[in-house]
């Protein structure tokens, strides 16, 4: 299977990339191909200046994502959650490349879903509790994530979300460490 993972934190380090990083080196060395995006990397333009009347015009860095993206079988979007939502640097990302002629299309006034037959899997991170991330945080992320992922085709199952909560500045080691842990034995059962 191919694999891409999308580090959506927008920075250069940060515990959602870490366990990215953590996932990848697990994953990496089986029997699957994995490349990934670190959407920090990428230069472009973070506004859809008018929409989708008159599309800017992609970046090279964004083509390349294009073409990742539909090279992949399967997507992993590792991003915090803040205010309930994801980062605006991945939410622009997301804008700028699942384009209708990309990710779907009209025709006849009947909606073509053009990344059909693609899953994805959202790992994030949030400071509320485990309650709350395990039940309306993972709700607002399969509202506001998942349906779009759906709306191009792209298969998002429930069980596919997971909000590791409770994450802090003040954070102990011992429970991001059983974090790591879990996120690793995820990565096997791709």
């Amino acid at each position: 299977m191919n694999i891409l993972i999308i580090d959506g934190y927008p920075g250069k380090n940060g515990l959602s990339k870490y366990l990215m990083e953590k996932y990848y080196e697990e994953i990496k060395n089986s029997k699957h191909f994995v490349k990934k995006i670190h959407v920090y990397n990428l230069k472009f333009d973070f506004i859809l200046h008018e929409g989708y009347k008159n599309q800017n015009p992609l970046e090279s860095d964004l083509k390349k994502a294009q073409e990742l993206i539909s090279w992949a079988d399967h997507l992993i979007f590792f991003y915090p959650i803040w205010w309930t939502d994801i980062p605006s640097l991945l939410k622009s990302f997301f804008e700028r490349i699942f384009l209708p002629g990309f990710a779907f299309k009209y025709v006849n006034g009947k909606k073509l879903k053009l990344l059909k037959g693609k899953s994805a899997e959202i790992i994030a991170t949030g400071g509320a509790s485990n309650i709350f991330c395990k039940t309306l945080g993972k709700m607002a992320q399969y509202r506001v994530f998942g349906v779009n992922l759906r709306f191009c085709g792209i298969s998002t199952k429930w069980s596919k979300i997971k909000i590791y909560g409770k994450i802090k500045p003040s954070t102990k080691k011992e429970y991001i460490e059983r974090i790591v842990l879990n996120i690793k034995k995820r990565a096997r059962k791709v």
